[in-house]
């Protein structure tokens, strides 16, 4: 081969930013242009609506698959702000739907992480065709539209609002993804295990996509990870369940809270559950140490009750 072909320096180095950059290599940011990708950006505008709830700024979630092919998000928060910030005069709700990884999250410890790598909504509004906002906030009513990643309207003043919060629709686009349907059975058995994991979080999820068809769950579980282990431990037993061993220990070394709850049962094989803010974890440290611990409190209570 010449020179000229196997030359390479700066000039052969292409730059993407912002959304170009997204639509580009979408499977970087939400793991497949499939319909696991569709799943996680459902995640992703969901993650920030639950946060509210978790950060005691609202109290339920709700997320609808429409029969236009959208995905609506609603929460009760306090409403998104439309506050101008310091990204070139834009409102705070544009920074976090424009701007990679804006505002992701509440800042606080018990944030949990649903999407592919927590990049946040923007990510999901470069992927979409199309995408809505509306904010609920000091009793005004504000909309904006999107496509593509970028602003397609102003921030608008639309009308008065009762109470308070924030709706987002996004319309997946069919020129990166090679699917637009979504299983409604993978979105419920997430929504379940976040509702397990968050005592107290209410979340629903509503299918109108098919006339006559419609659907809908709600979450919400008081007992939190004890219910979890209830859940996981339903099937036809010969005796009455064993009671469910729960507690949550506070450590100042990881600057969070580590919560157990298990119970012996008769099953054929042992069934655990491991997360790290809400996402799942396979195997690592965390069920490696509660089994570590669970045998060692198990052999010190043997040795020393030998004559029981």
């Amino acid at each position: 081969m010449s020179e000229e072909a196997t030359r390479y320096d700066a000039s052969n180095i292409q730059v993407l930013e912002g959304w170009e950059a997204i639509r580009k290599r979408p499977g970087m940011y939400v793991g497949s242009t499939g319909e696991r990708g569709l799943r996680q950006m459902v995640f992703e505008v969901a993650g920030r609506a639950v946060n509210e709830v978790l950060a005691g700024r609202g109290a339920s979630v709700g997320i609808t698959l429409t029969p236009d092919g959208s995905v609506c998000v609603a929460d009760d928060g306090p409403g998104i702000a439309i506050d101008e910030t310091g990204a070139a005069g834009s409102s705070g709700l544009e920074a976090l739907l424009t701007q990679v990884q804006a505002g992701v999250g509440t800042g606080g410890r018990h944030d949990v992480e649903l999407g592919f790598c927590g990049v946040g909504p923007a990510v999901v509004n470069a992927l979409s065709q199309r995408m809505t906002a509306e904010v609920r906030r000091g009793g005004v009513r504000w909309v904006q539209e999107y496509a593509r990643g970028a602003a397609a309207t102003l921030l608008t003043e639309a009308g008065t609002a009762t109470g308070s919060g924030t709706t987002i629709a996004f319309w997946p686009d069919a020129d990166i993804f090679g699917t637009l349907e979504l299983s409604f059975d993978g979105l419920v058995e997430r929504f379940r295990e976040l509702a397990f994991l968050n005592q107290g979080l209410a979340i629903s999820l509503t299918d109108l996509r098919r006339p006559g068809e419609s659907r809908s769950v709600r979450f919400r579980f008081p007992d939190g990870t004890q219910d979890f282990v209830t859940f996981l431990d339903a099937h036809p037993a010969t005796s009455a369940p064993m009671d469910t061993i729960a507690f949550e220990h506070e450590d100042p070394r990881m600057a969070g809270m580590m919560e157990v709850a298990f119970r012996w049962c008769t099953c054929p094989e042992k069934r655990v559950r491991s997360f790290a803010n809400s996402r799942p974890t396979v195997g690592g440290t965390h069920a490696v140490g509660f089994r570590a611990g669970l045998t060692a409190a198990g052999t010190t209570y043997a040795r020393g009750n030998r004559g029981c």
